[in-house]
């Protein structure tokens, strides 16, 4: 063998050598990972049937407190009149043509104030202190009738009126 054939034998042997020593030592860091891994895995407790029944017992208890609630509608959502707007002969909006919802057509004022009301399908002339089916009039003025049921009280403005919330919020108060 010539000494040229002799050297890239060298070369190559040499070359070989470096890179298993390197391979050895990037392997051998690689395993010392792994086994660190190894012993973290070990000390953990994934999983255990205590933590998983904690856990059930929480959801089923959160479950039977969901059960127990009931919920109450206080207005019949099958109505009808709920989801139909209903308007007067001036385009207004009509909010109070159930049976038992007092619709003010007009106010008379003079010594004493009265009001033509609409309740269930009547007319009547009312004045101050007079019921209407639990609601009792305590106010009567250009705008409307102020009632009071149960403690509530509660503002009908003339229907023929477009007024303004915040207005009807103050007499109220």
């Amino acid at each position: 063998m010539d000494r040229r054939a002799r050297f890239f034998w060298y070369l190559t042997i040499t070359i070989a050598t470096i890179v298993s020593i390197v391979e050895g030592f990037t392997l051998n860091s690689v395993h010392e990972t792994r086994l660190e891994y190894e012993e973290l895995t070990e000390s953990k407790i994934i999983g255990t049937d205590e933590q998983l029944v904690s856990v059930i017992e929480t959801l089923e208890t959160r479950l039977k407190k969901r059960n127990d609630y009931v919920m109450t509608l206080r207005n019949d959502p099958m109505k009808l009149t709920k989801v139909v707007m209903m308007l007067d002969e001036n385009g207004n909006m009509i909010s109070t043509m159930w049976a038992n919802s007092i619709r003010v057509s007009s106010i008379i004022s003079g010594e004493k104030s009265y009001a033509l009301v609409q309740y269930n399908k009547e007319h009547r002339r009312v004045e101050v202190g007079d019921k209407l089916g639990g609601y009792k009039i305590i106010m009567i003025n250009p705008d409307g009738i102020l009632t009071i049921k149960e403690g509530k009280k509660k503002f009908h403005p003339v229907q023929s009126l477009a007024m303004d919330p915040s207005k009807i919020e103050n007499y109220t108060n």
